[in-house]
């Protein structure tokens, strides 16, 4: 007994128009076949979308978005966003205010729910020297790598002065950062 046609199979005597029109529907579907390839390669890379980099370039928030809720809940927005890098407003950390106790128990939260600290709001630097290295001293504590600063400009040689943010002599760093990078508004 001969086995039926199944009815996706196509006919063997084709006209030329729907072969044409077949070849059409080839093309197109194609690049749509590629796509789907394409998303399935980047499901397993899941390590580069985990890290925050996505097409080359790191993919994150900012909390000034979210500076109307709580800590939390910016935390709840990040995830569900699926990113992985947050820059910090001051609503959730006040950096000039703060003690490095709290500055390095917010980043501990961050990293916790597996988000990456990569920067700050906007850090007012006022000309005082105290103000300043506390500033500093907030971020070395959390391990944010790059403050986002808006000095007085009678603060510029303050904050030019890398030796001023260094740990006074004897005590030693709080967190093996670096220095954070200061970039001004």
């Amino acid at each position: 007994m001969p086995l039926p046609n199944p009815p996706y199979f196509l006919p063997v005597n084709l006209t030329r128009r729907e072969t044409l029109k077949t070849l059409a529907v080839g093309a197109i579907a194609l690049p749509l076949l590629r796509l789907h390839g394409a998303s399935a390669a980047q499901s397993t890379d899941v390590a580069k979308t985990a890290s925050g980099w996505e097409h080359g370039l790191r993919l994150g928030l900012t909390s000034y978005s979210t500076r109307t809720l709580s800590l939390d809940d910016t935390i709840a927005v990040v995830k569900l966003l699926r990113l992985s890098n947050a820059a910090l407003f001051r609503a959730h950390c006040n950096w000039e205010t703060a003690t490095p106790d709290v500055c390095r128990g917010i980043a501990d939260k961050l990293r916790a729910a597996g988000i990456a600290l990569t920067g700050t709001g906007v850090v007012n630097l006022p000309n005082d020297e105290a103000k300043c290295r506390r500033a500093f001293e907030n971020l070395k504590a959390a391990g944010v790598p790059t403050m986002v600063c808006k000095p007085e400009p009678a603060a510029l040689p303050l904050v030019s002065r890398p030796r001023a943010w260094r740990p006074s002599r004897g005590s030693p760093s709080p967190s093996p950062q670096a220095t954070p990078r200061c970039a001004s508004v």
